[in-house]
């Protein structure tokens, strides 16, 4: 059986958080497999708490050509007991809510 963990770490933008009176807040994400495989994809859903704020503002996971899920890039696995660290940059400062849709 695989176990996943997704923990969040909240990390300001910028020195005071703005950019044009607009707020933005940095996230990373680790995901860490606590089974004994290695996975070789996982696909993560999100809703519309995830406004990430430009094309540049996620990385070490790549958004679907629906725009609803992140993917790991095609040449990434995690290893068994290992964690794996994407970022992205919201506007706002509430999370964005993602979803294991897929192992």
């Amino acid at each position: 059986m695989r176990s996943i963990v997704l923990a969040c770490a909240l990390l300001l933008f910028g020195k005071n958080g703005s950019r044009n009176n607009e707020m933005f807040t940095q996230y990373d994400v680790v995901i860490k497999n606590n089974g004994n495989r290695n996975i070789k994809q996982i696909v993560l859903g999100f809703d519309s708490t995830c406004r990430i704020r430009d094309g540049n503002a996620i990385w070490n996971m790549i958004v679907t050509d629906d725009g609803h899920s992140l993917v790991l890039p095609a040449i990434q696995d995690i290893n068994a007991g290992a964690s794996y660290t994407f970022g992205y940059i919201l506007y706002g400062n509430a999370p964005a809510n993602f979803s294991i849709n897929q192992i």
